[in-house]
């Protein structure tokens, strides 16, 4: 199947389809049948390791992932990073500045940074600079 194709008929699994690796300590999820076109990393104030297998076990359903896994049935790439806490400004770093190194060496200068929370703080700032080249939603 094509990546843009959406099957229709209902899977068997949530996760029919979807393969898991790790990039820099980062679960990343990849469609199955086909090369991804875009990778997308994926923030939130919960998520990660510990989300991905509580929905793997069936003890979380899968809409607290906010469309991850339907973005790699059409063929992205999905990055969960661990969770980022809201910005407090007495501990302005590390923040989301930890996810740096992901962002920069992981994600090509036409993927995206997709914030499920309004938790990014440092990440639209470069952005804003033109430091940071990636797509922020």
């Amino acid at each position: 199947m094509n990546c843009l194709e959406i099957d229709t008929a209902a899977p068997a699994s949530a996760l029919t389809g979807i393969r898991e690796t790790v990039v820099h300590n980062t679960v990343v999820l990849s469609p199955t049948d086909c090369t991804p076109r875009r990778r997308i990393l994926y923030v939130n104030n919960y998520g990660g390791a510990g989300v991905w297998n509580k929905v793997k076990e069936g003890s979380l359903g899968v809409h607290h992932l906010w469309g991850c896994l339907g973005l790699v049935r059409m063929g992205y790439e999905v990055a969960l990073a661990e969770s980022i806490g809201d910005f407090v400004p007495r501990r302005p770093l590390p923040h989301d500045l930890r996810l740096l190194r992901l962002a920069t060496s992981w994600l090509r200068n036409d993927d995206i940074i997709y914030c499920g929370h309004n938790v990014l703080f440092w990440m639209p700032l470069l952005k804003k600079l033109n430091l940071l080249k990636r797509s922020i939603v």
